[in-house]
């Protein structure tokens, strides 16, 4: 959260505290910032009135706490100066409030001969109800235009305590701010595949509340503020019951109910009030076990919608470089650098800036969905190892009979490196998965590959030992499928097993 340590003067009218604020630490959120307050107070028993100055017109009152067991919080409200849009509202509504009370007296007073007691007595209580509805909204809108005039500060926030006792000391006050961001990104750096990998991990701010934020301690959160994260999860009865099974309105149930609560996630209506207008935002993954990030020293970031780029950690990594290669889709290959011992970075998706040999090759994108164990990251495309994909013609058949379609699909694949030392190369490729009974996928040759029979994905393994080294492999399967059948109906797709929380955050 946001903290702001106040140097304060403390004035004190009846039962009303005026303090002024003087940021000192802040806490910002993927989706809007966290703020506490150190307010030295004097306050008699009872009821009292904390008048706040210096708050953000963003500031979300309903989210007020303070952590004294003394002090207890009755009401706060965030209370800013009227438009003269507003104002003039005000007006207009006051007017017609007092034009409707004038003709309902106008009524009233003429009176009617024709009218029973009975009528009279129904409309004595209804013009005595409607006049004392509208003389109640005249008040009202009398008291917003007086206290707006009395209202020097722009914005305030006006905060309702009791306490049992006299109270002398310093308190925590803390809410919830919108209209503030940060994102992460990266840049890596690696002099060849046998060096370390050099990581450093950058922060993007973006502060739009209205306050600045001057030479104040800052700290960082992919939460948000309305994440439930101390509420237990719940898991009902998984029941399996008959297809044929009805309910007591005639309608069919599904074979089996189960409803478990494991991600709890903050509601849509609160999201809204922390995001920054004219911002988009995006979904993103991030490790379910981040936790808070502080950055060095003292920064200022005014409010002034701009973004701001600050250093949090600079680690270097172990790290293991392998070529990937999918020639089904690509012919170039692709440097992947893999780390370890990373989980406990915070690392979410993110863009990386690569250089590579002192140079500056591009951009990149950290994927972190599943939460692997040895995180990928991608340094480009590199041709240093050649994949060569090619048809085995005297191998591919195809053959129609009978409504059904044979047919025997067969590929060679080459692998070379044009370095001297040893590297290694992944190679991806797929065969079909069938998704009907009309369908069937017999794998033939597939060079000892690595084959996932849930998704189609076929991967080779290998070490090339300098330039002369060169590996092959094949992959044959046959099909046969029912003439009516696409390809598409029992073609595979990836599944990652989901160890990351999708959350929201301003695109940046």
């Amino acid at each position: 959260m946001f903290v702001f340590l106040f140097s304060l003067s403390q004035m004190t009218f009846a039962d009303t505290i005026v303090l002024q604020s003087n940021i000192n630490e802040v806490t910002v959120y993927s989706l809007g910032a966290g703020i506490t307050h150190q307010l030295k107070i004097d306050l008699p028993a009872g009821q009292n009135t904390i008048k706040l100055l210096g708050v953000s017109l963003f500031s979300l009152a309903n989210s007020l706490q303070i952590k004294d067991k003394e002090l207890t919080v009755i009401n706060a409200t965030l209370v800013k100066k009227l438009t003269e849009e507003e104002k003039l509202k005000l007006l207009d509504e006051k007017s017609s409030y007092a034009k409707q009370l004038e003709a309902l007296e106008n009524v009233f007073s003429n009176g009617n001969s024709n009218f029973s007691v009975t009528d009279i007595k129904d409309l004595i209580a209804y013009y005595d109800t409607k006049i004392i509805e509208l003389k109640a909204k005249i008040r009202k809108t009398n008291l917003k235009l007086l206290k707006d005039r009395n209202n020097g500060a722009e914005v305030y926030m006006e905060i309702l305590v009791s306490s049992a006792t006299h109270i002398n000391k310093e308190i925590e006050l803390s809410y919830v701010n919108g209209s503030a961001a940060w994102v992460p990104e990266y840049e890596v750096f690696a002099s060849d595949i046998n060096t370390d990998l050099e990581l450093k991990y950058i922060a993007k701010i973006i502060n739009s509340t209205g306050v600045d934020w001057s030479n104040v301690r800052l700290s960082l959160s992919m939460n948000s503020p309305f994440d439930k994260t101390g509420e237990i999860p719940t898991i009902t009865p998984d029941y399996i019951k008959n297809r044929s099974t009805r309910n007591s309105y005639g309608r069919g149930e599904e074979e089996s109910q189960q409803s478990v609560n494991i991600e709890i996630k903050a509601g849509e209506k609160e999201l809204e009030q922390l995001k920054i207008e004219g911002i988009e935002y995006e979904e993103y993954n991030a490790p379910s076990n981040t936790k808070i990030l502080v950055i060095k020293g003292l920064k200022s970031i005014p409010a002034n919608g701009g973004i701001y780029k600050y250093d949090v950690f600079q680690k270097v990594f172990p790290t293991s470089f392998v070529w990937y290669a999918f020639p089904r889709v690509e012919e170039s290959s692709y440097l992947i650098s893999q780390i370890t011992n990373w989980k406990n970075l915070s690392i979410a998706d993110g863009k990386v800036t690569v250089y590579f040999k002192g140079v500056n090759i591009g951009d990149s994108y950290i994927h972190i969905e599943g939460f692997p164990d040895t995180l990928d990251i991608p340094i480009g495309q590199n041709n240093e190892v050649v994949v060569v994909r090619e048809i085995i013609g005297d191998k591919v058949y195809v053959k129609e009979s009978n409504n059904k379609i044979k047919e025997t699909v067969a590929y060679s694949y080459s692998i070379k490196s044009n370095r001297d030392d040893n590297v290694k190369v992944k190679i991806f490729d797929q065969i079909p998965v069938s998704q009907t009974n009309g369908a069937k996928v017999d794998l033939l040759d597939g060079s000892n590959a690595y084959v996932d029979k849930a998704t189609g994905i076929v991967i080779w393994s290998y070490t090339l030992e300098g330039k002369k080294d060169e590996k092959n492999s094949q992959l044959i399967y046959n099909l046969e499928y029912d003439k009516w059948l696409k390809r598409t109906s029992f073609s595979s797709s990836i599944r990652r097993r989901k160890k990351t929380v999708r959350k929201y955050r301003a695109k940046l």
